[in-house]
């Protein structure tokens, strides 16, 4: 039986109806819908409520992924989207828990199965360093590559990679998309990192990607209408550890009030404790946010699809 859930948003109330077992889509888009879910929304850590960070965008006609971490093909099976049908992957830098996850993608995708069957290159765009590290994961499937292509007879056009490295500026324009890459500060040690903002249809998303406030992401994630902000908090973030790479609540929450969103949300959420002291709730998270930020704003969770309409952006939680 489907089952049923109520979130509201903006003052919506909408009812959710979930099959049981996903059907796997050919084309996952709906018209001229702008939907962004978050595949992932955690760390390094191995949690299985909090996958890699991962954020899947379908929007004119387009099936885009920004980050592949740890678990987004699985979430992508709960969804019933075919792995082949991701048209492009943007990378916001090259962290592990930000690519782990795509050698899955890139290999299960190709698979003559209901959730594969790949027969173009696939599309990757990243910072410089993205061509080699591609190329080198070509490499270490080699053996895996040529045996399914003989035993199976995989086409191995498929299996090929089309990766182009990106500076800030226009990434991709088709389809009346227009995805647009912005320097961030994740600490010198890490350059180059990038966020995303994506427009169509006179609506925009703002992905922060890992950073540091600066003036460049007030800038660039001005008055869109949903801005996906990653987020640190804890008792063991001091100098040289995640807080000095990233950025904490009531920092985003003046992040928020600067931009003005029409509804902001938190995404790749680092929660740290302490001895004696405990790890920091969801709640606490909120509460730290509101001392800088009265707005509209949601704690992301795995598999939270957001609806961007003209009028309102609305939210649902996926149930598997």
């Amino acid at each position: 039986m489907p089952s049923r859930r109520t979130f509201i948003a903006t003052g919506l109330t909408i009812p959710l109806v979930f099959a049981t077992r996903p059907a796997f889509a050919q084309s996952p888009n709906d018209g001229d819908d702008f939907r962004v879910t978050l595949l992932g929304t955690g760390t390094p850590v191995p949690s299985v409520k909090r996958f890699g960070p991962s954020t899947l965008i379908q929007v004119g006609g387009e099936t885009f992924l920004f980050d592949c971490g740890r678990g987004a093909t699985q979430r992508l099976w709960q969804l019933g989207i075919r792995f082949s049908t991701v048209s492009s992957l943007f990378l916001t830098h090259l962290h592990s828990d930000h690519i782990v996850g795509i050698p899955d993608l890139w290999a299960t995708g190709w698979l003559n199965q209901a959730w594969g069957g790949r027969r173009e290159p696939m599309a990757v765009y990243g910072p410089v360093g993205t061509h080699d590290m591609m190329e080198n994961m070509r490499k270490a499937f080699h053996w895996d590559i040529q045996a399914r292509n003989k035993e199976q007879n995989l086409p191995l056009k498929g299996i090929e990679v089309a990766a182009s490295e990106f500076t800030e500026g226009v990434v991709v324009e088709r389809n009346g998309v227009k995805v647009m890459a912005f320097n961030v500060d994740h600490g010198h040690a890490n350059d180059p990192a990038f966020g995303f903002r994506i427009e169509y249809g006179g609506r925009a998303v703002v992905i922060s990607g890992d950073a540091n406030p600066n003036d460049n992401l007030v800038r660039n994630a001005q008055n869109a209408d949903l801005y996906i902000q990653q987020v640190v908090m804890g008792f063991n973030t001091g100098p040289g550890g995640a807080r000095g790479r990233r950025t904490d609540p009531e920092e985003a929450g003046i992040l928020f009030t600067q931009t003005k969103p029409r509804l902001a949300a938190y995404s790749h959420i680092a929660l740290f404790g302490a001895p004696g002291r405990g790890v920091p709730s969801e709640q606490d998270l909120i509460d730290a946010t509101r001392k800088t930020y009265a707005g509209p704003l949601v704690v992301g969770e795995d598999l939270m699809s957001f609806r961007v309409g003209m009028k309102d952006v609305s939210y649902k939680l996926h149930q598997p």
